[in-house]
């Protein structure tokens, strides 16, 4: 068979190599997860009082001491436990509080508290775990740290080292405009104003809003990016597509809206098996059906509904109230639909421009990126359901 190729269908090609590798190696790196399709952020919780500030820091032991236990004698490993279960998940409490206060010092050099730019001294006070059992996949630690805030001070600024991963942000106290955020790939909060009568929430809060939202769809949403590419792969017509991502950006900010304002709730047990099950049902469809049909737009709505309530997570796990949740509902929506059409341009642009008019741009590109899509959501589903 003779596809005359031209220049610009070597370099198409190309483009569409690059999206297969991107599906094999999202693919690949996958057959690690098992419930969720990201990895839970560790959470800050502070609350200020006069000059003081107390700080809570919830998070993985293994990812705050990662290269201690990379050091550790492997003797102690094998004594505390014979089949080999990683250190991290068999030592107890006591064992837990000398070994942090022991590393204080370069463990607490990873963490960002400044005020006007100057940085705090931290001092730990206490360090607990929850119960330890073989099953726990995690050993989650509480830190409850403490700093004097200078006299005089305007605002303060807070974060940690990036590879401590993402990080939730929850002002504590009585009041309005207290601050929450998501600090993602070790970001720095906005300034946070001690002095009263001035907006916690300021332009660069918003935007940071708008960020977390497209970092929840490039690079952490894989099971939406592979949604939206599903969509993409059906009817690469403009108007068509328009109308279906149109349909899925709609339902979808519905049930993040209802769910945000606490007038929904469907657990995640729930949601996530089914978020996969409409991978799979899109890349099915992809490689089956070939005419159009009017009622996938109604399974979409119903797709982007669920999808929805993937995102709602995020907003929840802030804590925000109902009289400040507008804006940080706003932008973290406006992020997820820049998100969205990010992968969509990638889309037209690796394979979607240069081979659609092709007469074998069914077989060669729609039913390969399908099947992945098929193989890839099986595994979520299964991984998710077990």
């Amino acid at each position: 068979m003779n596809f005359n190729l031209t220049k610009f269908d070597v370099i198409g090609i190309l483009g569409a190599y690059l999206i297969l590798s991107f599906l094999y190696f999202l693919g690949a790196f996958f057959f690690s997860v098992c419930y969720s399709h990201e990895e839970q952020p560790s959470i800050l919780d502070f609350e200020i009082k006069s000059n003081h500030i107390t700080i809570k820091i919830q998070t993985d032991l293994e990812v705050l001491l990662n290269d201690e236990f990379n050091n550790r004698d492997s003797s102690k490993i094998d004594l505390a436990d014979e089949m080999g279960r990683p250190f991290a998940k068999n030592i107890v409490a006591d064992e837990i509080f000398d070994l942090v206060s022991q590393k204080w010092r370069s463990i607490s050099d990873l963490f960002v508290f400044n005020v006007d730019n100057e940085r705090l001294e931290l001092k730990l006070l206490n360090v607990s775990a929850e119960p330890l059992n073989f099953e726990n996949e995690s050993t989650i630690v509480d830190l409850k740290i403490e700093a004097q805030i200078p006299n005089g001070s305007e605002y303060f600024t807070l974060g940690w080292n990036k590879k401590l991963g993402d990080l939730i942000v929850r002002q504590q106290g009585e009041g309005e405009n207290l601050y929450s955020g998501y600090l993602f790939n070790g970001t720095i909060s906005p300034k946070i104003y001690l002095a009263k009568g001035k907006l916690l929430l300021s332009n660069a809060q918003f935007v940071n809003y708008v960020i977390s939202g497209v970092y929840h769809i490039v690079p952490l949403g894989y099971d939406h990016i592979l949604f939206i590419i599903g969509l993409y792969l059906f009817s690469h017509q403009l108007s068509k597509l328009v109308l279906q991502v149109s349909v899925f950006t709609g339902s979808h900010s519905i049930s993040l809206v209802l769910a945000s304002l606490g007038l929904i709730n469907i657990p995640s047990s729930i949601v996530e098996p089914i978020i996969a099950a409409s991978i799979i049902y899109i890349g099915l469809e992809n490689y089956f059906v070939t005419e159009k049909t009017s009622y996938r737009i109604f399974l979409i709505f119903g797709f982007g509904i669920l999808h929805g309530l993937g995102f709602a997570s995020v907003l929840d796990s802030l804590n925000l109230t109902k009289d400040g949740i507008i804006f940080p509902l706003l932008g973290f929506n406006i992020g997820l639909e820049i998100g969205q059409i990010l992968i969509l341009i990638l889309c037209f642009v690796t394979f979607g421009y240069w081979f659609k008019a092709k007469t074998w741009y069914q077989a060669r590109i729609v039913r390969p990126l399908s099947g992945v899509l098929v193989l890839v959501g099986s595994f979520w589903f299964i991984s998710r359901i077990i």
